[in-house]
């Protein structure tokens, strides 16, 4: 039975896609460019929602009433997904095979290379399926990126997933990018986060800098967060080239992260918003009301 570098089952009863679990994040050193990098999956490196091709072409039933239950908040990516599943009912391969169609940003993997360069740690955290992201990155080169997401297991024809990067308190999302974020600013290091779509909130409003486009866009003006409009990758590393260039001319345009400096905006979800252990985001929870943090 192999296992990844954070001890997770690569192969269980069936097929299971490897992911790193709670991975840490390496600290900041001296010198070091105090900034971390976190990247949502669907619709922002891939070009198309790939859960959602998946979903469109191999999974029978009622998905796109989940679907809009989840885009309205009435539940929570865990429970979405659950219930996905519960009529998932073809062969594995034949999702690989669809996610493996999707289109990619050209412009990642220059972006990635560049902020590598720089030795800035980068990370894809994704709150969805989670199994076709590791085989993207590998097709594209990148396969050494770290993964935060859910563990999907394929056995036969049926289907179940698992939630290592949840939060511990709180059960409305699947992959807690909210965790993460205050994971890499724990360290020192400021946080740039990079999406698309609805579930990019619950990591955007904790970070320090924001790429949005999309849902995400409208979600940052109607929260009233300051963000970046952006299209292409191609923009964000000019973004980054002047940044990088900034920072070595003068290393307090981008200053690390005191240990007493507050959260961003403050809490709006999780159990210091919400309470513990909800399934659901409460309703009326949006746009926020923020908890001091």
């Amino acid at each position: 039975m192999g296992v990844d570098a954070a001890g997770v089952n690569l192969v269980t009863e069936g097929r299971t896609e490897p992911t790193d679990v709670r991975p840490p994040v390496p600290p900041l050193r001296d010198g070091d460019v105090p900034l971390s990098i976190l990247i949502d999956y669907d619709g922002t490196i891939s070009l198309t929602d790939v859960t959602d091709v998946v979903m469109a072409e191999h999974l029978p039933g009622n998905w796109e009433e989940s679907a809009a239950l989840y885009d309205a908040g009435k539940i929570g990516s865990r429970s979405q997904m659950v219930w996905e599943l519960e009529e998932f009912d073809t062969e594995s391969e034949l999702l690989f095979a669809t996610a493996a169609a999707q289109p990619h940003d050209p412009g990642f993997v220059p972006f990635i290379r560049r902020a590598q360069a720089a030795s800035i740690p980068v990370e894809v955290v994704s709150d969805g399926f989670g199994f076709f992201i590791r085989p993207a990155l590998e097709r594209l080169g990148v396969g050494e990126l770290t993964v935060v997401t859910s563990r999907t297991v394929f056995a036969g024809r049926s289907a179940s997933i698992e939630f290592p990067n949840g939060h511990p308190r709180c059960f409305v999302c699947g992959t807690c990018k909210r965790e993460r974020v205050f994971a890499h600013r724990a360290t020192g290091r400021r946080v740039m986060y990079i999406g698309d779509g609805e579930s990019d909130r619950y990591a955007a409003g904790y970070s320090d800098m924001v790429f949005a486009k999309r849902s995400l866009e409208r979600i940052c003006i109607e929260a009233g967060w300051p963000f970046h409009r952006w299209t292409t990758f191609s923009e964000i590393d000019t973004w980054l080239v002047a940044t990088l260039a900034s920072f070595e001319r003068d290393a307090s345009t981008l200053a690390p992260v005191a240990a007493t400096e507050p959260t961003p905006r403050g809490f709006f979800c999780g159990p210091e918003a919400w309470g513990e252990g909800l399934t659901d985001p409460p309703d009326g929870t949006w746009p926020p009301t923020y908890v001091p943090g």
